[in-house]
């Protein structure tokens, strides 16, 4: 990797400043983040209503446990997609592909099957949220071996639990005032689609069927979860500026550059 060709500034940068650049990378680069967002949304929303339909009433407990599992893998698109317009001069479908099935063993032990575990294990539960934190960008950007992976993890994480604190108290934040905020916005229209529109009904409230309430909120909190993979991956990335000094090192050679090779007599 090549800090001269990281195309953001390196630089570190607080919480707010974090949210800013997210917003603006979804800008400058929309067309991709809303393919990557759809090749991992779509599956997902497919698969809960498909849930939602099946099991009716009783749906809530593998409703919700295929929900928690399945952010990391919602996300992994946005992730690779990332990686490469951040760390490279273009995107290729190739090496994409390329890295996700790399990654794969990696991911579905420590995203499956440990996430599974965590869930089930109550005690174990804050793992996910703190200790796993940077942990899907480490596997994907950074490729580390099977064994390297948790050691990476845990230098990520050592002395930074107050702000991965502050990040999680932001992601629930916009998580559920985005889901809130979408969702009535999804149910208006689709209610002025269908003929039955009510204003209130942007406020959350006024009458629509069950079945239209279960797709529009579902699909407003997995869009509003692949904005906070693009707000993850600024927070990894400014960890890492942090604590790798890229900026530092950026400041020295740009400081080298003024001082041509001399031979010494």
């Amino acid at each position: 990797m090549r800090l001269d060709e990281v195309h953001i500034v390196i630089r570190p940068r607080n919480l707010l400043e974090c949210l800013d650049l997210s917003i603006r990378l979804w800008g400058r680069h929309f067309p991709g983040l809303a393919i990557a967002t759809i090749i991992g949304v779509g599956p997902m929303v497919a698969t809960q209503l498909w849930l939602l339909e099946i099991y009716a009433e009783d749906s809530g407990i593998p409703f919700l446990l295929l929900g928690m599992v399945g952010v990391p893998w919602v996300t992994m698109p946005i992730l690779i997609y990332l990686g490469q317009i951040t760390f490279s001069r273009r995107f290729s479908l190739r090496q994409a592909i390329r890295t996700a099935m790399g990654a794969f063993p990696c991911f579905f032990v420590y995203q499956g099957i440990m996430r599974f575990i965590c869930i089930f294990v109550v005690v174990l539960s804050p793992m996910i949220f703190i200790g796993m934190y940077y942990l899907a960008p480490i596997v994907l950007l950074e490729r580390p071996t099977f064994n390297r992976v948790w050691v990476r993890r845990s230098a990520m994480n050592s002395r930074n639990t107050g702000r991965i604190i502050s990040f999680l108290v932001t992601d629930v934040i916009v998580m559920f005032a985005g889901t809130y905020c979408l969702g009535n916005f999804l149910r208006g229209l689709f209610s002025l689609w269908t003929g039955h529109f009510e204003p209130r009904q942007f406020l959350g409230e006024g009458t629509v069927t069950t079945e239209s309430i279960k797709w529009e909120y579902l699909l407003a909190f997995w869009l509003v979860m692949s904005f906070l993979a693009v707000f993850r991956f600024i927070t990894y990335l400014d960890c890492r500026i942090r604590r790798e000094g890229w900026d530092v090192e950026l400041k020295l050679r740009a400081e080298a550059a003024h001082f041509p090779n001399r031979e010494v007599d």
